[in-house]
């Protein structure tokens, strides 16, 4: 889900018609919510690579 919105450029409301298609009821509000969680978990590592300067 992550790559398809980020590396891929897939909006979620399109992810969640994708998903519909293929019998799975995903609302957007929960990818968003999830998407919102894995920037907070991640922040961590992003804070110790700036901070290497990687």
């Amino acid at each position: 889900m992550a790559t398809c919105k980020y590396q891929d450029g897939l909006p979620l409301y399109r992810l969640e018609t994708t998903l519909q298609r293929s019998g799975i009821e995903l609302p957007r509000a929960t990818m968003a919510h999830w998407m919102i969680r894995i920037g907070e978990l991640v922040q961590p590592l992003i804070n110790l690579l700036r901070d290497k300067g990687v």
